[in-house]
Parts: structure tokens; C-alpha cells; sequence
């Protein structure tokens, strides 16, 4: 029986360490972690705080309990301590510290807040807390009466509030050096490389990868343990773009531990080869394409448009149609011997018939100019030159073939500028008429009004 008692004893004893297993010294304090409510049984006949630390405002420091906070986003931390049966908690922090290891250093001078209120609610603050810094936190139960320590942050997402790292690892990132190679001419693809430079308060970690990424690529690299800084790294083959990216490494074991770098990638040094032809006024909704297909070139196609279809995509002298009139900017777009995609555009504008007749014709005499076209602030203007110097007329003609603005001038020099107020005309298509007496001149121009 007594063996039986001795082994009871003995199993109650690591019970009751479990129980009370926070902290229970600054050399093996807990991290607090925002967003986390604390909960524990507070110790009972556990004896006194160790000796050295400066208590302040605690006259007796009975039931010890310690914490740390690690500091992520800056800012103001207040946290809500509180037991859950009336019984008195009292509390003391320390701090700003840069490292964790200041266990030494809790002095008045470093004392940060302190309370010893006889009811169980007990506010501690902590103001304008910056990145990387330390605190610790002390718990005492000094009615050493069975109560639960309650704590958490209370002023979460509110206006200045910072918040704790919750990594178990007091790991940070110093910095990502790189060094961008020049874009190899004949592949058009460059590399990066440099080192990751890192450092740990206290005990490094020993377990998980670290880890840096390109975004352009997705490619990761890992590097296990143990982890020595400099870690060099180096990406190769990524296409150059002119663009910038970004490098990103953290350590798998402690996630919150992100450090970003952005750099700008080489401009494009082998550019692709392609025409996707002349750019083209037709009459009526059809209209034939005249890409140029270079030897080499492989998945070449129109890009698909709505609107548009194509008899066949994959040709450069494709036939393009049209479901409406209008203007449509068609993509050839090819991969070259390389395996570099490129794109060349044209504009088609597919014009009723009705309102064409000497369209096509009258724009190589480049007789009118109607600018800006489209006409997108309410006007445009339009200039008439000639060897004629008489009066003629000038009419704006809708896509129904419905007069809508007519005007004689006189002209008495080579050439003639006319305002028109397009303020009041419904975005569409028209034409610009103009008759000299010896001839008709058609011109066609858009309004696209955006106000």
C-alpha cells in the first residue's frame, strides 16, 4: 500500500506540472500570440518569482507565471487580463528589448506597466510597440486561491493597433541581395542570383526548409537545415520581360516570417519578327487579311475576337467577317524558332456599302481630312483642299443615308479648314460629302462623343 501511495504521489506531481505548465520563469516564458484567448489554471502553493527582476508596483509575486510578446505590425497593444471567479491577478511587463534574451535586464527603468488592482480585472498597456521588439509579461496569483488566468488582446483591428509575431521561432530576415544577369540575346531568357541573409534570437531552427520564390516563373528553391546565413540562391532561364518581380522567402516551420524583395527584370533582347499586314478600309462586312508567315514560325493564328470570324484562324490570308460594321483591331500572333510568342496588330474597318461608294477611292487623293476622327469632345474639323476656288457644299451623312448637317462655303485659297459641332450627333458612323461642282468627294468618319 504504501508503494501504491508513493506511485500515486508521483503520477499527481506530473498532473499538476502539466497543468500548470506555462512559463514558469523569464528564461522559459511562453510567446503570446494576438488573436489568441489565454486560458490555465492559475498555480497554487508554486512559491515565489525568482529574484533579480525589478517587480515595481507587486508587493509579493507569488504563483509565477511568465510571457513574451514578439512584436509583428507596430502600434498600440492593450491587453484584457482578467480571472474567472473575482480572484485578484496581478501583472508587470518589461520592455522594448531586442532580443529575447534580457531576462537580466528588467529593471524599473525598463518597466513598461504594472498592476495590482484588488478586483480581477486588470488592464495592461503598451504603447506605440514597434516591429521586432520584446516584452515580457509576469503573472501572479498572490491570494493563492484556485482561480483561472484569463488574457488575450483587446484592441485587435482597432485605429493603431500592432499586433504579436506568433512564430514559436524568433527567426528574422535581414535582407534579399540580388544581382540581375543581362538577357542572352539568342535565348532572350536572363538569371538572377544572391544571397539570403537571416539571423535567430536565441535557438535556431532546426527543423523545415527555407524557401525563396521568383514570382515571374513560380520557381522555388529550398534549403534545409541547419541554416546558415548567407544562403546563396540562384534562378536560371527566366524569360525576360522588362517587367518587375518579386523574391520571397520565409522559413516553413515558422510561416509568419515573410520577406519580400522587388526587382526589375532585363528588357526583351531578341524581338520576335512578324507583320500582320496592311491595315484595311473594305465596303461591306468581309474583308481578306494579308499577315506575312515567316519561315520558322510555328502556332500562327488570328487571335479570336468577338465580332469577328475567321474561315481560317491558322492563316495569314485569312478571311475576316464581320457580324456589324465598324472598326476592329485584329492580333496575328506567331511563336518563333526560339519559343518567344509575339503579336502585330492591324485595324479593319468593315463600311456599309451604302455609305462607300467613293470612299476607298477619295482617301488616296487625300482631299479631306476630318480630324480628330473619331470625333470624341463634341467637334471635329475638316479640311478640303483643292485647285478649285469656288463656293461648293459640305454634307454630313448618317449610316441610314440621312442627311444630317449641309453648309456652302466659299473658298478662295488652296486649302479650307470647316468646325463642325458634332455635339448633337449619335456616336456611329457618317460620311463627309463635299461638292465642288466638278465633283463628288466622299470621306467617311466616326463620332464617339464620351462625355
Amino acid at each position: 500500500m504504501k508503494r501504491l501511495n508513493l506511485f500515486l504521489i508521483f503520477i499527481l506531481s506530473i498532473i499538476s506540472l502539466n497543468v500548470f505548465g506555462q512559463g514558469a520563469t523569464c528564461a522559459t516564458a511562453d510567446p503570446f500570440c494576438t488573436g489568441t484567448i489565454y486560458e490555465f489554471p492559475a498555480g497554487i502553493n508554486l512559491g515565489v518569482a525568482e529574484t533579480g527582476p525589478d517587480y515595481g508596483c507587486l508587493s509579493s509575486v507569488l504563483n509565477p507565471v511568465w510571457y513574451y510578446l514578439l512584436i509583428d505590425q507596430p502600434g498600440n497593444i492593450v491587453l484584457d487580463i482578467h480571472s474567472n471567479n473575482g480572484e485578484n491577478i496581478d501583472y508587470i511587463c518589461w520592455g522594448p528589448f531586442t532580443s529575447l534574451n534580457n531576462c537580466g535586464n528588467l529593471t524599473s527603468t525598463n518597466i513598461v506597466d504594472c498592476g495590482n488592482n484588488v478586483t480581477n480585472q486588470e488592464w495592461c498597456n503598451i504603447p506605440n510597440a514597434q516591429t521586432g521588439k520584446y516584452y515580457i509579461l509576469f503573472f501572479a496569483n498572490n491570494s493563492n486561491q484556485a482561480t483561472h488566468i484569463i488574457f488575450s488582446q483587446y484592441n485587435i483591428g482597432q485605429l493603431g493597433a500592432g499586433n504579436t509575431n506568433c512564430s514559436t521561432c524568433a527567426c528574422y530576415f535581414d535582407n534579399i541581395t540580388y544581382s540581375v544577369n543581362p538577357c542572352n540575346s539568342s535565348t532572350n531568357l536572363y538569371s538572377i542570383n544572391g544571397n539570403i541573409l537571416f539571423h535567430f534570437d536565441g535557438t535556431p531552427l532546426t527543423t523545415g526548409n527555407l524557401t525563396i520564390t521568383e514570382s515571374s516563373s513560380g520557381g522555388t528553391i529550398s534549403f534545409s537545415a541547419p541554416f546558415i546565413s548567407p544562403q546563396t540562391y540562384n534562378f536560371i532561364n527566366l524569360p525576360s520581360d522588362g517587367l518587375q518581380h518579386t523574391l520571397t522567402a520565409t522559413f516553413t516551420d515558422a510561416p509568419d516570417n515573410v520577406y519580400i524583395v522587388t526587382y526589375t527584370a532585363p528588357d526583351t533582347c531578341h524581338i520576335c519578327t512578324i507583320n500582320a499586314g496592311n491595315s484595311i478600309q473594305v465596303c461591306g462586312l468581309t474583308a481578306t487579311l494579308n499577315a506575312i508567315e515567316n519561315i520558322g514560325d510555328v502556332n500562327t493564328h488570328w487571335v479570336q475576337l468577338s465580332g469577328i470570324t475567321f474561315d481560317s484562324i491558322n492563316s495569314p490570308t485569312s478571311t475576316a467577317t464581320a457580324s456589324v460594321y465598324g472598326t476592329y483591331n485584329l492580333i496575328w500572333q506567331i511563336m518563333n524558332n526560339l519559343g518567344l510568342t509575339c503579336t502585330d496588330t492591324i485595324t479593319v474597318e468593315f463600311i456599309d456599302p451604302a455609305l462607300c461608294t467613293s470612299v476607298i477611292e477619295n482617301n488616296t487623293q487625300n482631299l479631306i481630312t476630318v480630324f480628330p476622327n473619331p470625333s470624341v469632345n463634341g467637334s471635329s474639323k475638316i479640311k478640303y483642299s483643292s485647285n478649285i476656288y469656288d463656293k461648293f457644299s459640305i454634307k454630313i451623312i448618317n449610316i441610314q443615308g440621312i442627311e444630317v448637317f449641309r453648309k456652302s462655303i466659299s473658298k478662295n485659297t488652296a486649302s479650307i479648314e470647316i468646325q463642325i459641332d458634332t455635339s448633337g450627333l449619335i456616336n456611329g458612323y457618317y460620311l463627309v460629302e463635299i461638292n465642288d461642282g466638278q465633283k463628288i468627294i466622299r470621306k467617311s468618319f466616326v463620332v464617339q462623343n464620351i462625355f
